[in-house]
């Protein structure tokens, strides 16, 4: 038998739920680096703002 995943993740900040941006700025407000997030959080999308 053969396992197939799915994983759909976010690719806009906008797609981001409650949850999520709370995690995330929470994080943030702890002065942790972008790549502290992003190793904490691998389902954010990029952090830089265009």
């Amino acid at each position: 038998m053969e396992a197939v995943f799915n994983i759909s993740l976010p690719t806009t900040w906008a797609e981001l739920s409650d949850a999520q941006l709370l995690m995330v700025y929470s994080l943030f407000s702890r002065d942790l680096s972008a790549a502290e997030v992003k190793t904490l959080c691998p389902w954010i999308p990029p952090l830089a703002m265009p």
